[in-house]
């Protein structure tokens, strides 16, 4: 299983302090975010891992990964990134954005889950959106679910 971490994005709604360093490594508990997903990719067994970059490309200096850039990331939307890395969308693959941050748990729940497409989900999301001004709730990324399966 390959893992792919999408971090091509330009950072639009990010802090002025920050502007010139993709979110994926923004230090949080003293190390980078993406540092997290790493290691829950790794935690467990997903060794090959990709990392599709954007504008930012040259302060990637990850170790044991394989890099992909996104030349076109200013035109591109996430799945225009991840179109990028195409060449290693082949048998099994799980696609992450590199500014969330989870348990390794979750990831183990769609590698065991029976289903051909699996996704995760947080059911609870409309909470976190509540007196956004920035990126705000019909901005988010959605999901249409006709029936729930849960597999926790």
């Amino acid at each position: 299983m390959i893992g792919i971490i999408i971090a091509a994005g330009s950072g639009k709604r990010i802090s002025n302090d920050v502007k010139d360093l993709p979110k994926s490594l923004l230090m949080i508990n003293g190390k980078p975010l993406i540092d997290y997903q790493i290691q829950a990719l790794k935690q467990v067994g997903i060794k090959d891992i990709v990392v599709i970059t954007g504008r930012h490309d040259n302060k990637f200096e990850l170790n044991n990964v394989q890099y992909v850039k996104d030349h076109y990331y200013e035109k591109h939307d996430v799945l225009g990134s991840l179109m990028e890395a195409k060449d290693f969308l082949k048998n099994d693959v799980l696609v992450l954005y590199s500014d969330i941050i989870f348990e390794s748990k979750v990831i183990q729940q769609i590698i065991d889950s029976k289903g051909d497409i699996s996704i995760a989900i947080d059911m609870n999301w409309e909470k976190k959106y509540k007196g956004r001004t920035e990126h705000p709730k019909h901005e988010a990324e959605n999901v249409q679910l006709n029936e729930i399966k849960k597999n926790y």
